[in-house]
């Protein structure tokens, strides 16, 4: 998933001034893997590799690797911690609870009154 006005760069122009006028550039990989969130205004660079399931908060400038299955986010983009099955658990609790409670109290209102 990847929010409005992002920008994925892999070609850059040589540091030293007397390569500059030659209009020499370089390209590198970007390597962005399965399932990553970008999220708005975020600016990846040149031959950075996102792993998998990582998120990228709004307007981060993405400058190194970010490993997979990470929250990061910052100027520079850094590494703020790891998502784990229980950040998951822990975050949807309370929605799955909403969502779950009505379906079971129907079924069971159903089932009482299927055996009367």
């Amino acid at each position: 998933m990847i929010g409005s006005n992002v920008t994925i760069s892999n070609t850059n122009h040589p540091l030293h001034y007397q390569l500059r006028p030659q209009d020499q550039m370089y390209s590198k990989e970007v390597v962005i893997e399965d399932y990553v969130w970008i999220s708005g205004n975020v600016v990846i660079s040149t031959g950075v590799h996102i792993g998998a399931g990582s998120v990228i908060g709004a307007g981060s400038v993405v400058t190194r690797d970010i490993p997979a299955m990470t929250l990061a986010y910052g100027v520079p983009c850094r590494a703020i911690r790891r998502i784990t099955d229980e950040t998951f658990i822990s975050s949807n609790r309370s929605h799955l609870m909403r969502r779950c409670k009505p379906a079971i109290e129907d079924i069971c209102t159903y089932v009482i009154l299927r055996t009367c």
